[in-house]
């Protein structure tokens, strides 16, 4: 069942990079997207959301792939990590048809251990037209509860702020959050 799951993982993965690398116009197309902050200035990274089915039974297994893109012209620094929960900076939403909050059967909850944050190794340089990414393989189950139609995104908070991380160009706390793309699912 592991070895199911992991080539499913891979080939999702390889699925969702495939149109960023082969048609070499990411960053025109997701440059049009780059949403702004408060103050109405472009920010530099977009957030994709990507499922490998749109349609899954309830005891079947979903991937979904999160992907970080730095859609600016200057290298941006980020924590290397990304992990699932308001601790660990992702954060999975799930919305049925009436627009309602779906509850999970379990919380995300992880976070980054501390005594990473200001060694050197804890952080990355994502270059321009880049991509930082995670996958996570899950049961329908877990996620959704029982049979409908649902919407799903994502949203990255860094879990770091600027003054821990001490560095240059880092996209931390403080930048606001980043919402992605919806996804439509339907459950079975």
């Amino acid at each position: 069942m592991k070895d199911v799951i992991g080539i499913r993982v891979i080939a999702a993965l390889c699925l969702a990079l495939l149109p960023c690398v082969a048609s070499g116009q990411a960053r025109a197309t997701d440059k049009g997207t780059t949403t702004t902050n408060e103050s109405g200035n472009a920010r530099p990274l977009v957030l994709k959301l990507s499922c490998e089915v749109r349609e899954v039974g309830l005891g079947d297994p979903i991937t979904v792939i999160v992907q970080i893109m730095n859609a600016s012209s200057e290298p941006v620094r980020l924590f290397g990590e990304l992990k699932w929960g308001y601790g660990g900076g992702l954060t999975l939403n799930v919305h049925d048809v009436k627009g309602q909050v779906v509850q999970p059967e379990q919380y995300d909850d992880d976070m980054i251990v501390p005594s990473r944050i200001p060694l050197p190794d804890a952080y990355i340089v994502l270059p321009p037209d880049h991509i930082f990414g995670v996958v996570r393989p899950d049961l329908a189950k877990n996620l959704f509860g029982k049979p409908g139609h649902y919407r799903l995104s994502v949203r990255y908070w860094s879990p770091v702020a600027q003054s821990q991380a001490r560095r240059t160009k880092f996209f931390g706390r403080e930048s606001g959050p980043i919402d992605s793309n919806t996804i439509d699912v339907t459950v079975r």
